[in-house]
């Protein structure tokens, strides 16, 4: 009896002990928030002592010979070299590998080949399959806590020998043959860890021989049964870590996937104003080209007057040297269509057809305004690599 106390004041320290420790979960997601704003306030104190907190205006800062141009002289400038004196222009791209004509032309404007390169992009498509599988997962470690239904038969036959009977005709061995079957529900239960189990059985036993004789007859039990583990394997953040690891897997996976499509729409940009410069730069060099050849026309027609035979040649040469650019840069052209055809990877655009994208869109120059404690704070609370990170230390 003594011996049987002292059990009981075990096992009641024991569980007083995991009541108490089984406060404290090691997967609390308040800590992710605790940390994120750990983070964002040490940032803002830094941040804040250099004085980081005005906002900021973009500007580009005239040269000397713009300071001095008056306003007309600058809008015939504009008009012989800027953009918009080559906006009319009609350039030849040259002919194809497969087609001897000029290659055909498809104009994209910028927010058309972001769309296109989010929806059919491999990388991108291959990475929205991480969080489906992530999902899936979660799943399955959530299913471990669904109830599960279970049945079991079994026959069993007994043949037992025993002594001779001092009764005439009457022999001592006897047979026991058993039918059972049982059926019931089992849970684990996502708060202790433990298993509840509620099972119903039956079984049929037939008997032969002995001094009994030849008899029938059914037993039936149900069972209601809780397991509670009280050490190892208790408390609720056992239970629950492949429900939390699995959560933690696909919120991440949905974190790297738009850190993917991010860098994805970073990769449109350049690649569409590459195209943008070196269709810009064909059209200065076809232009280039144009000059080159009107004046060496015109010293051939002079040549009977003041021209010498090698300022005609040297004439010739410079037209041959441009021509040669608009070649290279109409090469420059094709390789950034090919480049952000790549990225797109639109049914529409097949990179094996000879169609050259032409940008619709031109950049933006206009002045930005914005505050470096502002940008930071919101990288910090928005960047999706953070939340990766946060999700790698939990």
């Amino acid at each position: 009896m003594h011996m049987f106390s002292r059990l009981l004041l075990l096992v009641a320290a024991v569980l007083l002990t995991v009541a108490f420790t089984g406060c404290a979960s090691p997967f609390d997601f308040s800590r992710s928030d605790e940390l994120r704003n750990t983070l964002i306030s040490d940032y803002q104190k830094q941040l804040k002592s250099d004085d980081a907190t005005a906002d900021v205006t973009t500007h580009r800062t005239p040269s000397d010979v713009e300071e001095n141009l008056t306003p007309e002289r600058r809008k015939q400038l504009d008009s012989m070299s800027g953009y918009a004196a080559y906006a009319d222009d009609k350039v030849s791209y040259g002919p194809g590998l497969t087609v001897e004509q000029d290659q055909p032309t498809v104009v994209l404007s910028l927010d058309d080949a972001i769309r296109m390169a989010v929806e059919n992009n491999l990388d991108i498509r291959q990475a929205r399959l991480v969080p489906a599988v992530s999902e899936q997962q979660l799943i399955q470690a959530q299913a471990a806590f669904d109830f599960t239904y279970f049945a079991n038969i079994g026959w069993q036959s007994n043949d037992t020998p025993g002594p001779p009977s001092i009764i005439p005709g009457v022999s001592g061995d006897t047979t026991n043959d058993t039918l059972s079957f049982g059926t019931g529900l089992r849970k684990v239960s996502p708060l202790t860890g433990g298993t509840f189990q509620l099972q119903t059985t039956g079984s049929r036993i037939r008997q032969s021989g002995g001094f009994t004789g030849d008899q029938t007859y059914y037993t039936g039990d149900f069972e209601a049964s809780f397991t509670q583990p009280l050490l190892q394997g208790a408390g609720p953040e056992v239970a629950q870590q492949q429900v939390v690891l699995a959560r933690s897997a696909r919120d991440s996976s949905v974190a790297q996937l738009k850190v993917n499509t991010m860098d994805l729409v970073v990769s449109v940009e350049q690649a569409y104003w590459n195209l943008v410069n070196a269709n810009d730069a064909l059209k200065v060099q076809v232009r280039l080209l144009d000059r080159t050849i009107s004046d060496r026309d015109m010293l051939a027609k002079r040549a009977q007057f003041d021209v010498t035979p090698v300022q005609l040649t040297e004439s010739n040469s410079y037209v041959e040297i441009r021509r040669s650019n608009v070649i290279s840069t109409r090469n420059q052209v094709r390789l950034a269509s090919d480049a952000l055809k790549q990225l797109i990877n639109s049914p529409d655009i097949p990179l094996s057809e000879e169609e050259l994208i032409l940008p619709a869109d031109r950049p933006i120059d206009d002045p930005l305004t914005f505050s470096l404690l502002d940008a930071v704070t919101t990288a910090l609370q928005e960047r999706p690599e953070m939340r990766v990170a946060l999700l790698n230390i939990q």
